[in-house]
This record gives C-alpha cells, sequence and structure tokens, in this order.
C-alpha cells in the first residue's frame, strides 16, 4: 500500500517500516498495519505528522479529524513548502508560531 485517504479527505503517503504513529505509537509492521505522513492537527490543537491505519478504514488516520483551525492552515502550508523536511522541522515551526501568539 503507498497511500490511503485519511480524515482530512486528501491522499497520505504511506512512510514505511521503522516509523510509529504520533497519535498511539504503533509501528509500521510493513504487512497489514500502516504509518502514514498526516500533517494536521485535532480540535485541540494537537499536531500529527504520522498517523496509523490498515488501508481499510481502522487506524488513527481515519479517526483523528482534522480542525480546520488556523494551526491546521499553517500545518498544512509549511508541509506544502517543505515537502521532504523531517516531521521535526515542522513541529518546530509550530511550536515557535505558537509560542509567539500566531494562532490566538
Amino acid at each position: 500500500m503507498k497511500s490511503t485517504k485519511g480524515a482530512n479527505g486528501k491522499d497520505c503517503k504511506r512512510l514505511g517500516k521503522g516509523h510509529d504513529c504520533s497519535c498511539c505509537g504503533s509501528r509500521d509492521n510493513d504487512e497489514d498495519f500502516f504509518v502514514f505522513r498526516a500533517g494536521w492537527c485535532d480540535s485541540d490543537g494537537v499536531y500529527y505528522p504520522r498517523l496509523c491505519g490498515d488501508g481499510y478504514g481502522y487506524g488513527c488516520i481515519y479517526e483523528v479529524k482534522p480542525s480546520n483551525s488556523a494551526k491546521d492552515e499553517a500545518a498544512q502550508l509549511l508541509l506544502d513548502l517543505m515537502p521532504d523536511e523531517a516531521d521535526d522541522g515542522v513541529v518546530s515551526m509550530l511550536e515557535d508560531l505558537d509560542y509567539i501568539g500566531g494562532f490566538e
């Protein structure tokens, strides 16, 4: 499986073995449970760079709903501007924006 449609309604690319879910900690086992690049914030403002799923509707990628807030829009913009950036880079930028009051 190369991608799946997540709760955000977009195709989310599979990251492959060695990655873990930002929500529940499950690891990609390369057989029936996978980890995908998510990159959205939930209603509590928590950013999820990676979410897990089985490709058939079970897993965090289908359950964690995007908030469509300013922080969620910023996360999507950062992912578009830095598609190859490690998750830590996007997380760091969001934390910096949050610290300076960018989402109030």
